[in-house]
């Protein structure tokens, strides 16, 4: 499951928390909705992607990432990719040295209080 929700009352950040088992049609779902959300508002938008509580990606998982940029690219300030997980730290490495376009605009910290700290200093 993916749960979408506005990080405050600015609407400035969306928070995408993944639980459990989710599939690639789940996310593109959400990735619509976002896009849907952020066209809504005047200003660029941030998004997390809380990825603490989700069951492993697959191997194809930098491919989605790009077309995922590529859908939301014209509204996203930053996405903050949280996970505490080696194989996911992988796959982010993977995604920066592949897709070395979009590397300003994912980022990647461990919890989910270091997003909110990396995103305050960014608006900054």
């Amino acid at each position: 499951m993916i749960e979408l929700s506005w990080v405050n009352s600015d609407q400035k950040t969306i928070r995408a928390n993944f639980v459990g088992r989710w599939t690639w049609d789940e996310y593109y779902a959400s990735i619509t909705e976002m896009r849907a959300m952020a066209m809504e508002m005047d200003h660029p938008i941030d998004v997390i992607f809380d990825l603490n509580q989700s069951a492993l990606l697959s191997l194809s998982s930098p491919v989605h990432g790009d077309h995922t940029l590529r859908i939301l690219s014209e509204r996203i300030g930053v996405i903050v990719i949280v996970a505490n997980n080696v194989y996911v730290k992988i796959l982010f490495t993977t995604f920066q040295q592949v897709y070395r376009k979009w590397s300003a605009k994912v980022l990647m910290v461990e919890t989910l209080d270091e997003a909110y700290i990396l995103i305050q200093q960014r608006s900054a």
